[in-house]
């Protein structure tokens, strides 16, 4: 899906009070990053290590593993259809709601397609697939499946690939990775982005963790030169500095609860409870696709209109954490909704 996204540019030319359609943090740009990056420049009339071999190591190095372990690339999302095309022909399963480009990905590639309801995965009523997708903690609502549950999972289900996409662990209210499993379970696949917990989308930077022998299939589709000079020194610059970086998981569990609390305090919507500093709603009047432009007409904010994701319907919307000040200008806006 090309289009329909978060952060879709409808104000291309005219700016906006507030984007809480893009659910990535809201505390801008890593310190030292811009500095950093300002000292590469001249870097660019060279080419870019072809393999991004030091930027591999330094994330193997980041999660204690061997740098046969890892394989970064072009964004998650590039990853998530690169995986695809190594397991094409096959038969996927993907719960629902959730990022729609799984699904995409998958068709491109001839996958036979099966979904599941993610309050269904169970031992018991577990897909019967060859490759399993799942988002921990979940897009669009936020919702997080306990790392037991992966694991008696992939226990239970040796014979599947079972790909989890952890863009968004390192926003959730508690850690959740499951790459702690990784030594035990060669049936494990996890995905991992630089983008969305350090506020930089623009920098597509991503990667896969997993066994030696699933990270060379994917190097055999690999082209040299894949990731730019200034992308792989983002990469490296975070990597080296990733404790000090990230975001403070209370003080995003603090700010989304108050946030959720003053919302739900609006009778035109409801909103889903959540693990991270997004939220799942729905206007109990009208379309979200309608909410979505009145915000934009009227107020200058954007929101997500969610009822593209499969499992979800015209009502439902997305709404990402921002600062205090720009959270009450979407309550105080919504508040007029249907007035």
């Amino acid at each position: 899906m090309i289009h329909g996204h978060g952060d879709d540019q409808n104000f291309r030319g005219t700016s906006l009070r507030a984007d809480f359609s893009s659910n990535t943090y809201y505390g801008g740009l890593p310190p030292g990053l811009t500095e950093h990056l300002q000292d590469q420049i001249p870097r660019l009339a060279h080419y870019p290590e072809p393999d991004a071999a030091e930027l591999t190591r330094l994330l193997a190095d980041l999660h204690n593993i061997s740098p046969e372990q890892v394989f970064p690339g072009n964004g998650a999302t590039a990853l998530i259809y690169r995986l695809a095309r190594l397991y094409t022909g096959k038969r996927s399963a993907i719960h629902i709601p959730t990022f729609s480009e799984y699904e995409d990905a998958c068709r491109l590639n001839n996958h036979q397609l099966t979904y599941f309801h993610r309050n269904s995965l169970s031992t018991q009523s577990s897909p019967n697939a060859d490759v399993i997708w799942l988002c921990n903690p979940n897009n669009p609502d936020g919702s997080l499946l306990p790392s037991v549950d992966i694991e008696t999972l992939l226990k239970t289900h040796r014979q599947t690939m079972v790909i989890v996409d952890e863009a968004y662990e390192p926003l959730a209210f508690q850690p959740c990775s499951v790459l702690p499993l990784l030594p035990k379970y060669p049936n494990l696949v996890v995905i991992r982005s630089l983008t969305k917990a350090f506020a930089m989308p623009g920098i597509r930077l991503g990667y896969v963790v997993a066994y030696p022998g699933i990270i060379a299939q994917l190097k055999h589709f690999a082209q040299p030169w894949e990731l730019g000079t200034m992308t792989q020194e983002t990469g490296k610059f975070i990597a080296v500095n990733h404790q000090s970086l990230l975001p403070d998981r209370k003080k995003l569990e603090k700010e989304t609860n108050l946030f959720r609390e003053q919302l739900q305090q609006l009778p035109e919507f409801a909103f889903y409870p959540t693990s991270c500093p997004f939220l799942l709603g729905q206007t109990l009047q009208g379309k979200a696709s309608e909410l979505k432009h009145w915000l934009q007409d009227k107020y200058s904010l954007l929101i997500r209109d969610a009822g593209n994701f499969r499992g979800l319907d015209s009502s439902h919307f997305r709404v990402s954490l921002r600062t205090q000040k720009e959270n009450q200008l979407l309550i105080e806006a919504l508040k007029q909704w249907k007035a």
